[in-house]
């Protein structure tokens, strides 16, 4: 009988056939020893979701404008990295080729951390990066998950001394800014920012959209930062690109002609508990329901000694426009009145006077 037999070792599981075989001598001897061939067949591609596809290219697009950096990371890493909580429900790789390389992501957090190391080893200390990929959970036995995520990182100075301007390091307010500029670029509205908790993030934020999670906003704290020898902070912002993607689905556009109306602004001061958050007076101002009143803004926050040690004195403009007609003052001023008795029945806020 013709032929050749040969005992595939243990550590090669994946060989079961000839074709398999084939493959493992074409990888030893070279890729780039096959003749290539004079016509080649393929199958048509698998159909690519457009929708999704042309919110990661605009996404894609604005942050490459605002200066990052995109990057692709190995789904493969390494389990020493993750916390033993994450790890209850990874998939790990049974018969790894290194053992650096033994589990699928739980959390994009540590890779990208993995290039931000490799950068500042190589003295690259100014950083603003982003990845889509996906993270990887095993369920029952047998089932499995894959999420997708758009994963940002920012470390270093946003910006370099010159002679118009400071340099400015990167905070979480940053990374706030960017949350917020993104979700109103693909059309989510009405989101909120809530005090988060993460076992390997600081100052943590949730971002919380009809009431689900969509993102989450932080510093990396200083013992996951050791584990990749980074010596300066690092600020983490976490998207749940399917829940994103679903939600914008249902979002709708909509164009109005430009106000011939001028709009007319208001200021008010007051003073509240520093465990308030800003989003429980715009929230409260919300529950008023004024169709008239275009945009709410914090523009300044205050502490002193006089004013307590758990107090904060807060500003917050305020824009009317009737598209129809000119405000007149009176009305104006039943609007302010509605709004400042809003925030002293929820909030007991002090309104300060001019």
């Amino acid at each position: 009988m013709d032929g050749v037999w040969l005992a595939v070792p243990y550590s090669k599981p994946d060989i079961h056939l000839p074709a398999d075989l084939v493959e493992e001598i074409m990888r030893v001897d070279g890729y780039d020893n096959i003749e290539i061939p004079q016509s080649i067949t393929i199958t048509p591609s698998v159909e690519v979701d457009a929708y999704k596809q042309l919110y990661q290219e605009k996404i894609a697009d604005f942050m490459i404008g605002a200066g990052f950096n995109e990057i692709i990371t190995n789904s493969i890493t390494n389990r020493t990295f993750f916390t033993e909580e994450q790890l209850q429900h990874s998939v790990s790789i049974l018969n790894s080729l290194t053992a650096d390389l033994n589990i699928m992501r739980p959390s994009m957090l540590e890779t990208g951390l993995g290039v931000i190391a490799h950068n500042l080893n190589r003295k690259n200390a100014d950083l603003k990066l982003f990845e889509f990929g996906k993270t990887y959970f095993a369920g029952r036995e047998g089932k499995f998950k894959e999420e997708e995520r758009l994963s940002i990182y920012v470390t270093g100075q946003l910006q370099e001394t010159s002679w118009k301007e400071k340099s400015r390091p990167a905070d979480i307010f940053f990374m706030k800014g960017i949350a917020d500029r993104l979700f109103q670029l693909v059309g989510i509205k009405n989101f909120e920012f809530k005090p988060g908790a993460h076992d390997k993030l600081k100052l943590s934020m949730d971002v919380i959209f009809n009431k689900k999670k969509i993102a989450l906003v932080g510093g990396v704290d200083h013992a996951t930062l050791s584990l990749f020898d980074i010596r300066q902070p690092v600020f983490f912002l976490d998207i749940n690109w399917q829940e994103v993607i679903s939600a914008i689905r249902f979002t709708t556009v909509e164009i109005r002609e430009l106000p011939k109306q001028l709009p007319v602004h208001r200021d008010l001061a007051m003073v509240v508990e520093k465990t308030i958050p800003y989003g429980a007076i715009e929230k409260s101002i919300e529950t008023i329901g004024l169709p008239k009143l275009k945009q709410v803004q914090l523009f300044d926050v205050f502490e002193s000694d006089k004013l307590g040690t758990d107090k904060k004195s807060l500003a917050v403009s305020f824009t009317f426009l009737d598209e129809e007609k000119t405000l007149t003052d009176k009305e104006i001023e039943g609007m302010m009145n509605k709004i400042i008795q809003s925030l002293e029945k929820d909030l007991q806020a002090q309104i300060r006077s001019n």
